[in-house]
């Protein structure tokens, strides 16, 4: 019998962390962070440092999930945490290639109180048409571009 509960237990584990990595309250408390905390918090979700953002405009840290060793531009999973980004004040990104993860998300944003603003297409380097999806809630925005392959969800809060 203890054997059986065990089973069921791990088996319990391995699902609930098989899917949604976080969920979009989780994206929009990171930003408010700082670097050590969010630092943990995706190290503890299996994250792994990439590489810094340094630019005039944008300065930050991504993190990738599953990362390819052998070319560091393909993970199963991103995320970016800025410190700096533009003329906001707080930001984080998120990309992903799970398309049920897409779809909690999108049902997240109503829940939390933001209101759609616009919608549109917008053409990629390739030549490649993408979903663009924009939110908002105040001085807070939510922004969704959506490809073939993935998808990527910003968080960004005005000053």
């Amino acid at each position: 019998m203890r054997l059986i509960c065990t089973i069921y237990f791990v088996l319990f584990l391995i699902s609930t962390s098989i899917g949604q990595t976080f969920t979009l309250s989780e994206l929009i408390k990171m930003p408010k962070m700082d670097m050590d905390n969010f630092d943990t918090y995706v190290t503890a979700k299996g994250f792994v440092f990439v590489r810094d953002i340094n630019l005039e405009e944008a300065k930050g840290v991504t993190y990738a999930l599953n990362l390819n060793r052998n070319d560091k531009r393909n993970a199963d999973k991103f995320i970016k945490w800025y410190s700096k980004y533009f003329s906001n004040r707080y930001a984080i990104n998120y990309q992903s290639n799970d398309k049920n993860e897409y779809i909690k998300f999108k049902s997240q944003i109503s829940i939390l109180g933001f209101k759609f603003i616009k919608t549109d297409i917008i053409i990629d380097e390739f030549g490649l048409k993408n979903n663009y999806f924009k939110y908002r809630k105040g001085k807070e925005e939510i922004s969704i571009f959506t490809s073939s392959e993935d998808f990527e969800i910003s968080y960004k809060v005005d000053y």
